[in-house]
């Protein structure tokens, strides 16, 4: 039979249930919420570390371990380099090991001995 009584607290438990749901959800949306914050301040002061004497690889392991905001006061407390890193393109013959700076395709010494040697393609990191 139809209880009056039942429906009601049947309907209390739902509300119930809906409530913790909607309180679940906005629990997990905070959550994700404070990572993605922390994630970017982990890679914005990763990259503040690239113009620093720390490096790329010690400043994102300081900030991703310590938490950023220790991190970034040891990032930030480290010494400014004076120029950052410069990738410089050098071409090296493979018979005499002579570097060029200039894309010739093959190298100009080895091909006065009467070989054509071709240039391989390298690149430097230059401080």
């Amino acid at each position: 039979m139809f209880n009056k009584k039942d429906f009601f607290v049947t309907l209390k438990i739902r509300k119930k249930n809906k409530l913790k749901l909607f309180y679940n959800l906005s629990l997990i949306m905070t959550y994700l919420i404070i990572g993605a914050i922390y994630i970017l301040l982990v890679l914005f002061f990763t990259y503040l570390s690239y113009f620093r004497d720390i490096g790329i690889l010690k400043g994102f392991l300081y900030n991703l371990f310590f938490t950023p905001i220790i991190g970034g006061i040891i990032v930030l407390l480290s010494y400014k380099t004076d120029s950052p890193i410069h990738i410089v393109t050098v071409y090296r013959c493979s018979r005499c090991h002579f570097e060029f700076t200039q894309n010739e395709e093959f190298c100009p010494f080895c091909e006065k001995d009467g070989e054509k040697i071709r240039l391989k393609r390298k690149s430097m990191e230059v401080i």
